[in-house]
């Protein structure tokens, strides 16, 4: 079993790599996943369709759960070990090519990130809601034939809509970590890998 899925992913690059496979310029949807959200505890596909040679739009559903990060363990955890915190949510925006060549080279983007998010601290007290995040991102595509790869940044600003500082003696106000968390400006990194159709 341990050979059978290296074997099967060597497989598939080597066949959608191949020459008889057609170049990306003939194809305008990528359908991928971002390897980097990982190492934060983000767990996120990607479709990509082009409209111009100068845009795209995008979808990037995400299951974000902290404490499955493989950055932060333990007591570096981004929340506390006794809590349970998740968001359910989907960028939407679009991509613009300033060099005409979409979907390769530089590009920068806006996006909005509705979501839904689950809080529980160490009394068991819930705090469920929804929240709204403005994305704006910069990244540059590599186009291998059929694959291709875009690390970028973004900078992103979460605003929730949930009664999370209600939970009794203001526990969430006096722990900045959720704070970070769930609200205000954060940095954040990817590493797309898509094949396109």
């Amino acid at each position: 079993m341990r050979r059978l899925i290296p074997c099967s992913a060597l497989a598939v690059l080597l066949a959608a790599t191949s020459p008889a496979v057609a170049q990306i310029d003939e194809r305008d949807t990528l359908i991928g996943a971002n390897l980097a959200s990982p190492l934060f505890g983000a767990y996120s596909v990607s479709f990509q369709q082009l409209v111009r040679n100068d845009l795209s739009i995008f979808v990037r559903p995400v299951f974000y759960y902290p404490r499955w990060s493989l950055l932060w363990q333990g007591d570096r955890s981004l929340v506390p070990a006794d809590w349970t915190y998740y968001e359910i949510y989907a960028d939407l925006g679009a991509n613009y090519y300033p060099q005409n060549t979409a979907p390769e080279g530089f590009f920068a983007g806006l996006g909005v990130a509705p979501g839904y998010l689950y809080l529980q601290d160490h009394d068991k007290q819930e705090a469920p809601g929804f929240r709204l995040a403005i994305v704006t991102q910069i990244g540059y595509q590599l186009v291998w034939g059929p694959v291709a790869v875009a690390p970028r940044g973004s900078m992103v600003y979460r605003m929730p809509f949930a009664p999370l500082d209600s939970l009794e003696d203001g526990v969430l106000r006096n722990d900045t970590r959720i704070e970070t968390v769930v609200s205000g400006f954060q940095l954040e990194f990817g590493l797309d890998v898509a094949i396109a159709f």
